[in-house]
């Protein structure tokens, strides 16, 4: 169990963040030829004990999210990227 302020915060300060600064940035990331990387994870097509529920749905939602500004902002390439398991100063300081 986890409080529903930590499934917010995470899609507040990921999902939609990421949506209002791209559709934000239109203008300057078609004019400089930019791209849009999101960070996410295979945890977005299944649930593990490992994380909680609402790493996975907000991973599904940045998937999602990528399809649907892809298809809104053609001209902006969008890339999504799965890096697999990394080793974030989080997880070395929890095994400490």
């Amino acid at each position: 169990q986890q409080p529903c302020r930590l499934f917010d915060e995470q899609f507040c300060i990921g999902a939609r963040n990421h949506v209002v600064l791209t559709l934000s940035c239109r203008q300057l990331l078609e004019k400089a030829q930019g791209t849009v990387i999101s960070v996410s994870s295979a945890g977005s097509q299944g649930n593990t004990e490992v994380f909680p529920v609402s790493y996975h749905t907000n991973k599904a939602c940045y998937d999602r999210m990528m399809l649907a500004l892809s298809q809104k902002l053609p001209k902006i390439p969008m890339l999504t990227l799965w890096p697999g398991s990394v080793s974030t100063e989080r997880m070395v300081l929890g095994k400490r």
